[in-house]
């Protein structure tokens, strides 16, 4: 808010010159603003000021009470992890594992599923305790015969595009930039 209301006699003046406002077209940035506190007084620079406020504390709100409940929610699912860890190195079952985070995060507890999938991970040998980023939909197009076939493809012309590739493959631009790398 206060750099909002730092910067308004430039936001101001931006507004003025980009509306092409007659006055103001043939000025400058710092002889508009001489030229509205000489004609419209200093405070005139702030018109427009409170609009803006008002505009913003809602959306600042939203923003920080957002960022707190994910943050809370992002922290208590890693601690989750981290109990899970701990109980597969103590050789708990995961049936028990998800009963003892039931008891203590109560409706906050990570649903059956994901617990199951957490112990199954651990058990495989997991050592990091937080999510991966991955896509939502599982790639069909990044497969051994189109990595071959790419790689065939580079080897007959080293100049071919990832677009050409593309079509040749019948598969996106996208897959074969993973397909490449």
């Amino acid at each position: 808010m206060c750099s909002k209301t730092a910067v308004a006699p430039l936001d101001r003046i931006k507004i003025l010159l980009q509306a092409h406002n007659k006055h103001y077209k043939h000025l400058g940035v710092f002889s508009g603003l001489r030229h509205i506190v000489r004609k419209e007084a200093f405070f005139a620079l702030y018109k427009g000021n409170g609009a803006q406020m008002v505009r913003i504390f809602p959306y600042a709100a939203t923003q920080f009470t957002a960022f707190e409940l994910y943050k809370k929610k992002v922290l208590r699912s890693v601690e989750q992890c981290i109990v899970i860890k701990f109980h597969i190195g103590e050789n708990v079952l995961s049936t028990e594992i998800h009963h003892r985070l039931q008891q203590q995060y109560g409706k906050e507890c990570l649903s059956r599923t994901h617990v199951f999938e957490w112990c199954k991970c651990f058990r495989e040998g997991r050592e990091c305790v937080e999510n991966e980023l991955h896509d939502c939909r599982p790639r069909t197009s990044i497969t051994e015969p189109n990595i071959d076939r790419a790689d065939a493809l580079i080897h007959e012309n080293r100049h071919i595009t990832i677009k050409d590739l593309g079509a040749m493959l019948s598969i996106s631009v996208g897959s074969v930039e993973l397909t490449v790398k």
